[in-house]
């Protein structure tokens, strides 16, 4: 993780990752649902780079003293290496920073790998969603785990 760094995101770094949401990233949004995020006032996107590359991002909306982790997305290359473990740390540190002590997500029930991550970040299951997540190559809807961190 040596050179890597986090920042706001720009107009260039979306482009490419509108270019390569798919393939590179394996996103579970689309062209799309990203521009609106773009969109949004009260959304922010953060990028980690390594020199020239995107390694991943994550976007979180605020809404009071509260944020909500709207998507975090690691190059396919790169996981499984403390990229989304540096992603969210700094979600929770940038949360802190603007006075918001309470940050939810939503994971599907069977992404052992990133149920993992936000255990160990103190985060915990506080609910479910039914049918949350659509999953292409089964043709079915699965079910979220709604999970939970409170800061100080």
């Amino acid at each position: 993780m040596e050179n890597s760094n986090i920042k706001l995101i720009n107009e260039d770094d979306i482009k490419y990752i509108l270019e390569h949401i798919n393939d590179t990233f394996s996103c579970s949004w689309n062209n799309e649902q990203f521009k609106k995020v773009m969109e949004c006032n009260s959304s922010i996107t953060f990028i980690l780079k390594k020199e020239n590359l995107i390694l991943g991002f994550i976007s979180i909306n605020k809404l009071f003293d509260s944020l909500d982790v709207l998507n975090i997305c690691v190059n396919n290359e790169y996981r499984h290496k403390g990229y989304g473990t540096k992603l969210m740390e700094y979600a929770i540190q940038y949360s802190k920073d603007i006075n918001c002590f309470n940050i939810t997500l939503e994971v599907n029930i069977h992404n052992t790998n990133a149920i993992n991550m936000y255990n160990k970040l103190g985060f915990k299951i506080v609910g479910q969603r039914k049918n949350y997540y659509f999953n292409k190559d089964k043709n079915t809807y699965e079910n979220a785990h709604i999970m939970n961190i409170k800061g100080d």
